[in-house]
């Protein structure tokens, strides 16, 4: 399962509450209840940008990405759609503690996003980030057995259609 999550938050403080939320530098095993989780913490959105583009272009990919919204050089909502253009497969949390409507995130993003007002819960905050990673791995296995299913249709309609013997079907009855 793929647990990569990429952070970006001005406040050293905040940080380390994400960091303590997700255990991050602890071990932990990979039962239901204790998921590891692979995280990268930034301190605006700019770099989370850059390195979540170059992991993208290495082929690594990164379900999640947690953003503060007011951050000084890029702030959430422009990282947000960066990151987007990127991969639209992306999960978005927006965590914030000033006003802003979930319809103007979700007109900007064109997509789900997930928005936390601060501060937030830790089990709540933990509960979504484990439902959202599931939920894009869920997404992409799917996703791949489409892709091979069409890959496997074109390959019998190619049979089908060069096939110099005269290719019949029944049903059940003989129909």
């Amino acid at each position: 399962m793929n647990r990569r999550i990429l952070i970006a938050d001005d406040d050293r403080g905040q940080l380390c509450i994400f960091r303590k939320i997700l255990n991050v530098g602890e071990y932990s095993d990979s039962s239901e209840n204790n998921i590891s989780f692979k995280v990268a913490m930034f301190s605006d959105g700019k770099p989370l940008f850059e390195y979540f583009r170059i992991r993208f272009e290495d082929g690594t990919r990164i379900p999640l990405c947690i953003l503060d919204m007011m951050m000084p050089e890029m702030d959430g909502l422009e990282t947000a759609e960066a990151v987007r253009s990127v991969d639209p497969d992306v999960f978005i949390i927006i965590v914030t503690a000033h006003d802003i409507s979930h319809d103007e995130l979700i007109k900007s993003l064109k997509k789900d996003v997930y928005f936390m007002r601060k501060p937030f819960g830790n089990a709540e905050l933990l509960a979504l980030v484990r439902s959202l990673l599931i939920n894009w791995n869920n997404q992409q296995t799917l996703k791949k057995a489409y892709r091979e299913m069409d890959r496997t249709r074109c390959q019998l309609q190619a049979i089908l259609d060069h096939s110099p013997t005269i290719i019949a079907q029944q049903d059940i009855q003989g129909r």
